[in-house]
């Protein structure tokens, strides 16, 4: 958002000088009549070169000082947008650093927490019972483990009877 409102500074103040020295010229005339017009040609010519080659053109044919404005306006507004490009892209690879640290440590927890339910599962049938769930909660590296990804392992204890009821009621 600064960097944007950066460049139409910039638009701006290049627009006001480039209106003031192209006044009564044929090039004024044509692509800085008014701070308006200059500020469109600015914009459309000067950041997003659209005749670029042409517009330089005809202001080198009037006057080397609104050449080097036009050319100084250039320099400073793409690196105005390169920079909020630049900006951009960082808070995209942030962004996806930061899903990937994320996927990872998921994946880590669920590795550790698969062996230690393993070790745990008395009767191999690959379910937690509740018996087994309180053991899962007595073992120190599951404890980690869900502390870990963000469980309070002590404050789960408190909910075992609620996540082992069945839809009818009845304990398991």
């Amino acid at each position: 958002f600064y960097v944007m409102c950066l460049l139409v500074i910039f638009l701006y103040v290049f627009a006001i000088a480039i209106t003031q020295m192209a006044m009564d010229t044929s090039m004024g005339s044509l692509y800085f009549d008014t701070v308006h017009a200059s500020m469109r040609t600015l914009m459309v010519s000067g950041v997003f070169f659209d005749n670029v080659a042409g517009v330089s053109d005809d202001i080198k044919a009037e006057s080397y000082i609104c050449l080097a404005l036009w050319f100084g306006f250039i320099l400073l507004g793409n690196f105005t947008v390169m920079n909020m490009l630049i900006g951009v892209l960082c808070e995209v690879v942030s962004d996806v650093s930061k899903i990937e640290k994320e996927d990872m440590q998921v994946e880590l927890i669920t590795c550790k927490l698969k062996l230690i339910l393993d070790e745990l599962d008395q009767n191999s049938d690959q379910l937690i019972s509740k018996d087994e769930f309180r053991a899962i909660l007595g073992n120190p590296a599951a404890a980690i483990a869900l502390h870990d990804v963000g469980v309070d392992p002590v404050g789960i204890v408190d909910y075992a009877d609620f996540i082992f009821d069945d839809l009818l009621g009845n304990k398991g």
